[in-house]
């Protein structure tokens, strides 16, 4: 069961957009209006793709600690293998 969750906190963390809340910090426009239409760093790379990176990091770096750590240590790695997928 741990698994299970693991993989879906995994998937959701994933389903965030980070360039998306960037581009509509920064400039007030979807990212999707924006460049080539890509919800991706590539889009905005030249104005923010630094921080749209550290976020897109952080959505892995977080779900994996969370369920490593926090909800399934005796899992330890293979929790955060499922939620890094």
């Amino acid at each position: 069961m741990g698994r299970l969750i693991s993989l879906l906190i995994g998937y959701a963390f994933g389903n965030f957009l980070t360039a998306e809340v960037v581009s509509r910090k920064a400039s007030g426009n979807s990212v999707f209006n924006i460049g080539t239409g890509n919800p991706g760093m590539a889009n905005i790379v030249n104005q923010y793709g630094a921080v749209v990176f550290a976020g897109d990091l952080l959505k892995i770096f977080i779900p994996c600690l969370v369920c490593r750590v926090t909800l399934f240590p005796k899992l330890g790695a293979t929790a955060a293998a499922y939620a890094r997928t």
